[in-house]
């Protein structure tokens, strides 16, 4: 975020994570997955028949809880920090998140609580943990952001646990200056939630 202080490692996962449409990061994710399995074309259907489920309810209940809670975002908060009744903030009208910094993009039009993209990767990793019955793996993946503000050659990660990743792109929202920490945590924990449910409900369940 503008006058942040960011570290080298947290700015490198913010940036990996900088693409507006999780659902590709996350397709990909799964894929290599299922190439480090080998599985047949039976189970990789199922998975992501199972992936893809999860993504709907995720949208689903994030955004029913979104506009229950209503909450506002860095941005607003902190460009409306004279209104918030705390005589211990004070405003910054300039103050945009990183992802913004590029005008090209804008800080997501819904309320904060809870983060859309920690759901998504919290419901998509949990969903490969219960699907493989290990949090184990070996994966290399790089963005798939066509933010021009993302560093070339674009950033990189290596995952030994699906729930590593996970966590990682929850915190990316709070280090971009989009969300707040209660809103990214809560959110990955929804989606875990949503894939317990969905893996054992359907598509021949547990």
């Amino acid at each position: 975020m503008v006058g942040g202080n960011r570290t080298a490692e947290e700015e490198k996962i913010s940036q990996f994570y900088s693409e507006n449409r999780p659902s590709l990061l996350w397709n990909d994710f799964v894929r290599k997955a299922i190439g480090n399995k080998h599985l047949d074309a039976w189970k990789t259907a199922r998975l992501f028949a199972l992936m893809h489920v999860c993504m709907a309810e995720s949208n689903n209940a994030c955004f029913n809880t979104s506009y229950h809670f209503y909450s506002w975002r860095h941005e607003t908060a902190i460009r409306l920090a004279a209104t918030d009744y705390n005589d211990n903030t004070q405003p910054d009208a300039a103050w945009v998140p990183s992802k913004i910094e590029n005008p090209s993009s804008h800080t997501p039009p819904v309320p904060s609580y809870v983060t859309a993209f920690a759901v998504y990767g919290g419901a998509t990793a949990e969903m490969l943990r219960l699907f493989f019955g290990s949090d184990e793996t070996s994966i290399k993946i790089t963005t798939t952001s066509t933010n021009p503000v993302v560093a070339d050659p674009k950033p990189s990660f290596h995952y030994t646990s699906y729930s590593k990743a996970a966590r990682d792109n929850s915190l990316s929202m709070i280090y971009s200056g989009w969300d707040f920490r209660k809103s990214a945590l809560d959110g990955e924990k929804m989606g875990k939630q949503i894939a317990e449910y969905v893996f054992t409900h359907h598509f021949g369940g547990k």
